[in-house]
């Protein structure tokens, strides 16, 4: 989770997470177990106090078997755990219940938000350095309350923590306009958690999730903007006889002769170059001061801190998927974009890269171990 997400972002998040790793086959079994003991109970004619007795005998030895279990388990049960779920997450993907399950989550969380304590929205950061360093502060909403602060005698310094929150105010109004203290009397602006922070982590965990896409999730929350899509826009070729623009295609269409497909072949290598150069040439961008270079340099010249990378996956999957649309008559073509495809490891989505730490605090919030 990012560090000016707020405690709203990690309760939703942690509901969905809890849905997503659902054990459903322990779950349809438990649920037998449970149906075959009732029958069992019922044939032999037990009262409801033995029942009763026995249900709690059962319960009784169960937790101490957990105890036991607990006592037993290391740092390395944890690991274990996150990558079974993983393979649960897999297993699970685009099931019917489980959707309904996240839909009736979200929704509900969306109808409750407003009722959601305080504490839940404050966000807290920490100082790099002393506020007054600090350079292109109009994106800075900590940055520039601390400096309004400052003018009341309230300093902030290095090393320091801020508690704010987000407030209401005009459209056209700047987000460090609307920072305010949790003390301080203000409008609480809901929308702008929902669309900055709540979606961020829903789409991050939910659109990799079959059957529910970006669209849906901010349909729920009532938001209605322009979801980024791969459009697949047709590449035209000169063709090497008639020089004429047309779609890749086996004949020309000017002469009808047939165009050797190794053309095509040596085309499409040279688009891809360039594309694969494009990916090597992105821009670092520090989050702190809003600095950019081309050079490869990890650390901001300005904060010295490490700086983000600005990836085009996007773009260059852009581009495969218009490969893969304009030369589908090619077969040739179509392995060489179905070759790019397996290799890129952006295409291989691991969770336990993406969500280790978020996984081993769900595990400690559980004690499943």
């Amino acid at each position: 989770m990012r560090r000016d997400f707020s405690p709203v972002c990690n309760d939703i998040t942690s509901k969905v997470f809890d849905i997503l790793i659902t054990d459903l086959e322990k779950r349809t079994a438990d649920e037998n177990n449970n149906i075959n003991a009732n029958n069992l109970l019922n044939n032999k004619g037990i009262d409801d106090t033995k029942t009763e007795n026995s249900t709690s005998n059962l319960l009784e030895k169960e937790l101490n078997s957990q105890k036991e279990k607990k006592l037993h388990q290391s740092d390395t049960s944890k690991s274990h755990f996150a990558k079974n779920a993983d393979n649960k997450f897999v297993k699970n993907n685009g099931n019917p219940l489980l959707i309904k399950r996240l839909v009736d989550v979200m929704i509900d969380y969306k109808q409750n938000i407003e009722t959601l304590p305080l504490e839940k929205f404050i966000i807290n950061t920490m100082f790099k350095k002393d506020p007054d360093s600090y350079n292109h502060t109009q994106h800075l909403p900590h940055i520039a309350l601390a400096q309004r602060l400052q003018k009341k005698n309230i300093i902030y310094k290095k090393g320091d923590i801020i508690s704010y929150v987000i407030g209401q105010g005009k459209k056209s109004e700047p987000l460090n306009q609307r920072t305010f203290l949790p003390s301080e009397n203000f409008f609480l602006d809901y929308n702008y958690y929902i669309e900055n922070q709540i979606l961020s982590c829903l789409h991050r965990l939910l659109t990799i999730f079959e059957g529910i896409s970006a669209e849906d999730i901010n349909k729920i929350f009532g938001i209605v903007k322009n979801v980024q899509e791969i459009p697949k826009t047709k590449i035209k070729i000169c063709t090497p006889c008639c020089q004429v623009i047309q779609d890749p295609t086996q004949q020309c269409s000017k002469c009808n002769n047939n165009i050797d497909s190794t053309f095509y072949v040596y085309k499409m290598y040279d688009m891809l170059r360039k594309e694969v150069r494009k990916i090597y040439c992105t821009q670092y961008i520090c989050t702190e001061c809003g600095y950019k270079t081309n050079s490869h340099s990890h650390i901001c010249v300005n904060c010295f801190l490490p700086m983000k990378e600005e990836l085009l996956n996007f773009e260059f999957d852009e581009f495969l998927a218009s490969l893969a649309e304009s030369f589908r008559e090619i077969e040739e073509c179509r392995n060489i974009v179905d070759g790019f495809m397996k290799r890129s490891i952006y295409r291989k989505i691991d969770l336990t890269r993406y969500f280790t730490k978020e996984i081993l605090r769900y595990v400690d919030s559980k004690n499943l171990f």
